[in-house]
């Protein structure tokens, strides 16, 4: 009932069919959040998994690692240069911790789906456990009992 109160506010559940805003150092942007994560994960210059983990490391590799992590972040958010208004390298950084953020937000919200479920064949195997005792039937006393074949039973005179 107060859904718009709760949207106004800020307090509403974030999804993944929002748009995610942004400040890009000179304008208020609003993103997509799919073609966001496309551009991080895509970017032929940089490995984002790779150099996130990387800027954990000390010394000229974690360097390293934070610039290429930076400038692609710069790419997939289409962030202009610090001299043109951007942002610094520690806003942007800001910035990709923020979106992630909002993106786990999205997960905790997205309904669950449930588990696809396997077919099984309507036919079973000639030689599995369950065609072989399929002639057998259990007994009051739960032993099992064979069913007669035709071929057994007494022929009728």
């Amino acid at each position: 009932m107060l859904g718009w109160l709760r949207k106004i506010t800020g307090l509403a559940s974030p999804s993944i069919e929002d748009a995610y805003f942004y400040s890009d150092g000179t304008k208020k942007v609003r993103g997509d959040p799919m073609g966001i994560l496309r551009k991080l994960s895509s970017d032929p210059d940089f490995d984002f998994d790779r150099e996130r983990m990387l800027t954990a490391v000390e010394g000229k590799v974690g360097i390293e690692a934070m610039g290429k992590l930076v400038e692609g972040v710069r790419r997939a958010f289409d962030l202009p240069p610090v001299k043109d208004g951007g942002l610094t390298e520690p806003k942007v950084m800001q910035l990709l911790l923020d979106f992630m953020q909002w993106l786990e937000a999205v997960k905790k919200n997205m309904p669950v789906l449930p588990p696809a479920v396997q077919l099984m064949p309507d036919t079973q195997a000639e030689d599995s456990p369950e065609a072989k005792n399929s002639d057998l039937t259990s007994t009051p006393d739960g032993q099992p009992q064979e069913h007669p074949s035709p071929s057994s039973l007494p022929s009728m005179p």
